[in-house]
């Protein structure tokens, strides 16, 4: 939601209803929560660290910085719920993390980027030790079309309709 209403934001502020970004800057800075933010870039930080190492070794065997396989955006999502899980003895009450990675060569469209199961592994293991507040991770593998690379657009569509 948050950045769907910053970009939305941006997005008003060019056709000048200045109400509408208040309204927009409201619904922002009320889902705003510092530990929120706190585990999104933890999480963020460690799927950018997995898959950016990704990436040079894939450039390093091909030498193609664009190769087939290559991930080209890649992103951690924090959607506002909150997920059962059980760390130790103890159930959690805890929030999930979508790991969001896409291949594109046009921009125009885009597919699910098929890592390979040990990143996919990686990645969850350290979310989920390292990022307090989260027991499980996620893997969008909706390709674009129907979904957008990004996610939280059209809850901010709603806010300016």
């Amino acid at each position: 939601m948050s950045w769907a209403c910053l970009l939305a934001c941006q997005r008003t502020l060019y056709t000048g209803n200045r109400s509408q970004v208040l309204v927009l800057l409201s619904a922002l800075l009320a889902t705003l929560r510092p530990e929120k933010l706190e585990i999104l870039r933890n999480a963020d930080a460690i799927v950018r660290e997995e898959i950016d190492a990704y990436n040079a070794q894939l450039f390093d065997e091909t030498g193609d910085r664009n190769s087939e396989h290559s991930v080209w955006q890649y992103f951690a999502v924090l959607p506002d719920i909150k997920s059962v899980g059980v760390m130790g003895d103890e159930r959690t009450y805890a929030r999930p993390v979508i790991l969001r990675a896409v291949e594109s060569s046009d921009a125009m469209t885009a597919d699910w980027a098929k890592l390979p199961y040990e990143l996919l592994a990686k990645i969850s293991s350290r979310v989920v030790g390292e990022v307090a507040g989260v027991n499980r991770v996620a893997y969008d593998i909706t390709p674009k079309p129907p979904a957008t690379i990004e996610w939280g657009i059209a809850e901010a569509n709603l806010l300016l309709s």
